[in-house]
């Protein structure tokens, strides 16, 4: 397991990727785990499409993740969707990075550079009057059986799934 604690500034910063992702590259260049193919699942405060762009084309990994609407390059079309029900989902694709707002109780924001935006499931979920509903989810792979931890960034506990990266906050 590589953790590496915040001790204030420091000079090893990708001036692209700004602090955060420049820790998550270093994380994964130091477990040796770059250009194997690996899903890295990770919290939204370590999630940009910055990094998941360099993630991606640069190391070879597929970053998957919820996401902070206020990164650079978020897509803006996305972060103004406004009465969706619930159920609905919009994504933007560019590239292989898929932005992706779906409403669930509330709205969620996702990035992936692994996941088809266009596969839906279903899941059960209750009404506030107590019967069940079937409504369309789109990030069933974030509950994957089978886990265990390769990179961590914090001291609590984070799942994540065989052959997955988890990078962040967890469950």
């Amino acid at each position: 397991m590589n953790l590496e604690i915040y001790t204030g500034n420091t000079d090893n910063v990708i001036p692209e990727l700004c602090v955060v992702g420049s820790v998550v590259v270093r994380l994964l260049a130091t477990g040796h785990l770059t250009n194997k193919s690996h899903i890295a699942y990770r919290d939204r405060f370590y999630n940009s499409v910055t990094l998941f762009d360099t993630l991606f084309n640069v190391y070879g990994t597929f970053p998957v993740g919820t996401a902070k609407t206020n990164r650079k390059f978020y897509p803006k079309e996305l972060t103004k969707m406004k009465k969706m029900q619930r159920g609905q989902s919009e994504f933007i694709c560019h590239g292989n990075i898929t932005c992706l707002v779906w409403m669930d109780q509330r709205t969620i924001h996702f990035i992936s550079s692994y996941h088809n935006p266009t596969h839906k499931g279903t899941l059960k979920r209750r009404n506030k009057d107590g019967t069940t509903v079937d409504v369309p989810h789109h990030i069933s792979a974030l509950t994957t059986p089978n886990t265990w931890v390769v990179v961590m960034l914090t001291t609590r506990f984070v799942a994540s799934t065989k052959h997955v990266i988890t990078v962040g906050l967890g469950v």
